[in-house]
């Protein structure tokens, strides 16, 4: 038996991948766009500074580096681990 697929099968697949990754595109920019913000400085109630924005950026640029949040993916206590 001979039967040829339709062309419309090829319009369909790249259609679906050009709305597929314009969408992971999309959220990609969301994400960065509405990240949350970080403050300058964080006080106790007497007004002395706990820590500073540089202290958080360090601190995750130690979680990143020790790929911490695959392992609390994975396992659930990253953030522990850290």
């Amino acid at each position: 038996m001979d039967t040829q697929l339709s062309p419309w099968w090829k319009r369909s697949l790249i259609l679906l991948m050009v709305s597929g990754f314009s969408t992971l595109g999309y959220l990609a920019a969301r994400t960065y766009r509405d990240a949350p913000p970080i403050p300058a400085r964080v006080l106790d109630p007497a007004g002395a500074t706990l820590f500073t924005r540089q202290d958080i950026m360090a601190g995750q640029q130690v979680f990143l580096s020790h790929g911490l949040m695959e392992n609390g993916t994975i396992w659930g206590h990253g953030a522990y681990l850290g």
